[in-house]
């Protein structure tokens, strides 16, 4: 929340965090502390396209209001 455009916002931090793990030969790790996989970040993506879905709804209902 609070990024303008969150989607962009969550595909430029996957793909910088990407390129550090590999300069740096370092792992990801997701918020649980696991490693994050392909299937996790498909996972926050489809939170996230949820998550901006919600807010169009609710600013639609509000302009109604």
């Amino acid at each position: 929340p609070g990024a303008k455009n969150p989607s962009a916002a969550y595909e430029a931090m996957v793909a910088i965090a990407q390129l550090l793990a590999k300069h740096f030969n370092a792992d990801l790790f997701d918020g649980e502390r696991s490693a994050l996989t392909q299937q996790t970040i498909e996972h926050e993506r489809q939170q996230i396209v949820d998550f901006e879905y919600r807010q169009k709804v609710a600013a639609k209902k509000q302009a109604l209001s």
